[in-house]
């Protein structure tokens, strides 16, 4: 099977990039052939005559930053060179060991626009893109108890009830589970006992700093899958296993190119289920490109919508891409929370806030925010999938749809079709059948 790079036409030797690399303020420009630019580049630096062209003056802008940008040489299998304006050797690199990519980090954010565009029209550079940066939805603050809006007090499995799937247990979430739901986020599994046998992390390849240590995917995964009837006092939506895919680092933050190498090995894994509790106010093609990919194999991709209602309400991605389910928070009376970003994109909501889960290895603790929404909408999708495999996005968003509980008075644009209702959702796969025996519920 082809990779993705190759079904793209991409060059196999582009390289891996550091996480170090992903600000918002820098461009990416991977080179189609080394001579011309080498030959432009050492013109450039040793301040002689220089090929006109966008390489060319990329050199000549970091030069003249005076220390205040940067351009970094990207390598694929080995960490990345940085070249300061004083030590510019990308020039006298032997031409076989030449880097395939640069990473210009902008003294002046203003500047990428401009330099964007001289390199799009270089005959010799491939592809421009800017990184983009995501961000795990994280931990917001919750109202006061009792006050409007909060979540109610002691009641560990209140988010779990409301959508009422303990009701559908006994029918769709029998024991013999070997699919896995995807789960790409920022932290590791701590192998806490609640989740124990339930997780398997799969290594991104060609990483080049550590992996994040975050509690943020422990978390969510607590959401999903956290073992039922023990003494915890708590309890997951499914017993489905997790595939982790962790793409932040320790020291530098987001890996968007461990993001796009995540996403192409979900599309690749069989994988029918994807939750993504991250998101960017800033679209990213590639991201956008290797969604669409997932979603062309069959997998069901869940992401939150945001938690930035009351700091601009501005869009996030991947939630706002075509094809992927956006998934709003509501509270126990089934109104939007005060933090859950809203839009035309939101398909369904549910529960976000006072979400009892997992924390690291041992403990717990109350959760708020669309990351802790999104996982019971990708639980409940991997349990209709394994009553209805023949499914696709079309019948599940229709299922969804048709199931939701809508409060009088709530906008769609608040909570979408409404808020999640695992029994109503039952009857809609009851009333859908898949014309295959083999496919009908028992």
């Amino acid at each position: 099977m082809k990779s993705y790079r190759e079904r793209r036409g991409l060059d196999p030797r582009e390289p891996v990039l550091s996480g170090r690399c992903y600000v918002d303020n820098a461009l990416v420009f991977t080179v189609k052939g080394t001579p011309k630019v080498l030959k432009a580049a050492k013109a450039a630096v040793e301040g002689g005559p220089a090929p006109a062209g966008g390489v060319t003056e990329v050199l000549e802008y970091v030069r003249a930053c005076k220390g205040r940008a940067r351009l970094t040489a990207l390598y694929r299998g080995r960490n990345a060179k940085v070249y300061s304006a004083e030590k510019m050797e990308m020039a006298l690199t032997p031409e076989d060991e030449a880097p395939r990519a640069h990473h210009v980090q902008l003294a002046d954010r203003a500047d990428g626009a401009v330099l964007e565009k001289k390199l799009r029209a270089h005959p010799d550079v491939r592809r421009v893109y800017r990184p983009v940066i995501q961000y795990p939805l994280d931990f917001v603050p919750m109202a006061a108890p009792g006050a409007p809006g909060g979540g109610p007090p002691g009641d560990e499995t209140w988010g779990i009830d409301k959508c009422r799937f303990p009701e559908v247990w006994d029918e769709l979430d029998r024991a013999d589970a070997t699919d896995p739901i995807a789960v790409i986020d920022q932290g590791k599994d701590y192998g806490h006992a609640e989740l124990a046998g339930r997780v398997t992390t799969r290594e991104i390849p060609d990483r080049q700093a550590a992996p994040s240590e975050s509690i943020h995917a422990s978390a969510v995964m607590g959401v999903l899958a956290a073992a039922r009837g023990d003494d915890a006092g708590m309890s997951g939506c499914c017993s489905a296993p997790i595939d982790l895919y962790n793409v932040w680092t320790t020291e530098d933050g987001f890996d968007s190119n461990g993001f796009y190498q995540a996403l192409e090995m979900v599309a690749n894994s069989g994988a029918r289920v994807l939750n993504l509790s991250l998101g960017s106010t800033v679209s990213d093609s590639e991201v956008r490109d290797r969604i669409a990919e997932c979603v062309a194999r069959d997998v069901i991709v869940v992401a939150a919508m945001g938690n930035e209602a009351a700091a601009g309400n501005p869009k996030f991605y991947p939630a706002a891409y075509p094809g992927v389910i956006a998934v709003g928070a509501t509270t126990r009376f089934d109104r939007r929370t005060r933090f859950s970003s809203t839009g035309d994109h939101v398909h369904v909501a549910a529960p976000g806030e006072g979400i009892f889960t997992v924390f690291g290895a041992d403990e717990f603790e109350d959760a708020h925010g669309t990351s802790f929404a999104a996982p019971m909408v990708s639980a409940a999708v991997w349990l209709i999938l394994r009553a209805r495999p023949c499914w696709r996005l079309k019948e599940v968003k229709e299922a969804l749809a048709a199931s939701a509980v809508l409060r009088t008075g709530v906008l769609p644009k608040e909570v979408g079709h409404g808020r999640l209702d695992m029994v109503r959702l039952l009857k809609e796969v009851k009333n859908r059948p898949c014309g295959h025996p083999g496919h009908t519920l028992v």
